[in-house]
């Protein structure tokens, strides 16, 4: 079998787009590779990968143009393989074939999540539940709760979310309203997702 060759990316540099014909896929041995997709005229990250992940596998077992874009979001150092290269790696190694295989399924799991979403068109519901999962990880712990900056969260969110930053926070005022969300004393520019919530 011959050595996959080591590719070196920078920050920003796009290794392939959504639609490209693909014929390799590609192991992080360094850095960090954000995948995306195009929805509704916007790009939502469907997944950060990082070292010992990979990605672009799906164009070499189906023969199906790229599902998504690969961006290196950190300058990346990552080993190429080809077909060939592959089906000689899952042979030799069973343990690589599968970590594939669940790496799919958790990627199909995430698939379904987003048709649901898409087809519930329920942008109020993606935007509390996408509340819940940056505040816990970006947000400062109170005893109220996660407080969360609204500029931060809408900038987030109109990458994550695959809705327009701008909506972003007429969608929070609607929470609050609702009575899911509180504000904190900073007024507009910050909300409370309390933590009673989703426990």
């Amino acid at each position: 079998m011959s050595v996959p060759p080591v590719h070196h990316y920078m920050a920003g540099e796009v290794i392939f787009k959504e639609g490209d014909t693909g014929n390799l896929m590609y192991v992080i041995l360094e850095g960090e590779i954000e995948i995306l997709k195009s929805v509704a005229g916007s790009h939502k990250t469907l997944s950060v990968l990082r070292k010992g992940e990979f990605f672009g596998e799906m164009s070499l077992l189906d023969d199906s143009p790229r599902s998504a874009t690969a961006m290196c979001s950190k300058e990346a150092k990552l080993l190429v393989m080809s077909d060939d290269q592959l089906d000689a790696y899952i042979s030799s190694n069973p343990d690589f074939a599968v970590k594939m295989i669940r790496n799919l399924a958790r990627r199909l799991r995430g698939a379904n999540k987003l048709i649901e979403q898409a087809l519930a068109g329920n942008s109020t519901r993606a935007v509390f539940e996408g509340l819940a999962e940056y505040a816990r990880e970006k947000g400062l712990e109170t005893i109220k709760g996660w407080r969360v900056s609204v500029p931060a969260f809408s900038i987030w969110a109109g990458q994550h979310l695959g809705i327009p930053e701008k909506n972003i926070p007429a969608i929070l005022q609607t929470l609050l309203e609702r009575g899911f969300i509180v504000t904190s004393a900073m007024g507009e520019q910050e909300v409370i997702y309390p933590n009673t919530q989703g426990n």
